[in-house]
Order: structure tokens, then sequence, then C-alpha cells
């Protein structure tokens, strides 16, 4: 059994691999595209990743039926490393590659992704001068909000963002407050 920080590693491994290669030849967006029209074929026929992660079928059985859904189908660049996946039990890791490949991608046009926790709903007004008061403050072309409402924060907001969490919720202020009066 592989531990998540194990499969994190494994999943960052090929993902760097492939974002490097397809960087250099300047397929980033179109390996990605391919890399996301796999993954909708692995949500949609949950069968296919039982399938492939059987050990009870044949390595070239498996070989044979990727040959035949994906070859030419997506990039070459796609193609072999769902078979090197496959070729190394690593196949079960897939989403895991996709989602490092994204972030990867982020990272190299500088969008990032803040979780905004609100006592209520954000009017949309106001998502958008967050989004460009956090664009400004972290240097980035695009952030995206991943919204929550949590009514026990009172009022404010709790951001987090990157490495940072910034704490505006009126229970973080009298909890501060709380250990300046102790």
């Amino acid at each position: 059994m592989t531990s998540r920080l194990e499969e994190t590693k494994i999943a960052t491994r090929y993902a760097r691999a492939l974002f490097e290669g397809a960087k250099e030849h300047n397929l980033l967006e179109p390996i990605h595209e391919d890399l996301n029209a796999v993954m909708e074929i692995f949500r949609s026929v949950p069968a296919l990743s039982s399938f492939l992660e059987n050990p009870g079928i044949p390595g070239q059985e498996k070989r044979t039926f990727l040959q035949e859904q994906f070859e030419g189908k997506v990039s070459s660049w796609v193609y072999n490393l769902l078979c090197l996946m496959l070729e190394n039990d690593r196949i079960l890791f897939f989403h895991g590659v996709l989602e490092r490949y994204e972030a990867l991608l982020d990272e190299l046009n500088q969008v990032a992704t803040a979780e905004v926790v609100t006592a209520s709903e954000l009017p949309p007004k106001l998502e958008s001068k967050l989004c460009k008061a956090l664009e400004k403050r972290f240097g980035l072309n695009e952030v995206h909000l991943e919204k929550r409402v949590d009514p026990g924060i009172l009022g404010g907001a709790l951001i987090k963002i990157q490495d940072q969490v910034i704490d505006g919720s009126f229970v973080g202020k009298l909890e501060a407050l709380r250990k300046q009066v102790s």
C-alpha cells in the first residue's frame, strides 16, 4: 500500500517530466487538453481503471487496449505516459499526475487559487475586488476563488493562498485581542 505522500511524490515525478518536455516543445496546452480528455474517460468509465489496475489481466492485453483506445487519439506524449505508467504499475496515479501538471502550469502562468471563508455569500463585485487585490499583493496574473460560507467566523474573511493565511475574520481578531490581553 502506498502512502498519500508517496503517491504525491510519484505523481509529481511523472508530471514534472511531462511538463518539462511539453514546455521545451511548446506543447503545454495541447498536452493539458489531452490529459483532461483521458481523465474524463477514466471518470466516465470507472471500469477502465479497474481493468488497467487488475493484476490478474495480462500486461499485453492492457497495452493492446491502451493502443486501441488512445494511440493516435491523444498526443504521443500522453500516450507514452499512459504506457509507461501502465508498465510501472502506476496507472492509478494518473489523476495525481494531471493535478500536479495543472499546478505546474498555474505556477508558470502565475495563477493561484485562494480558499476564501466568509460568514455569508460574497457579492460578485466584492469577489472581483478581492481577486484583483490578491493578484496585486502576490504578483499574480490571475486568482481563482474557492468560496466557502461558515457563519462561525462571524464576519470578515479567512483567506488561504499559496502558503499564506490571511485571517481577517472577526473570530481571528477576537482571538488575537484575547492573546494581547492575557
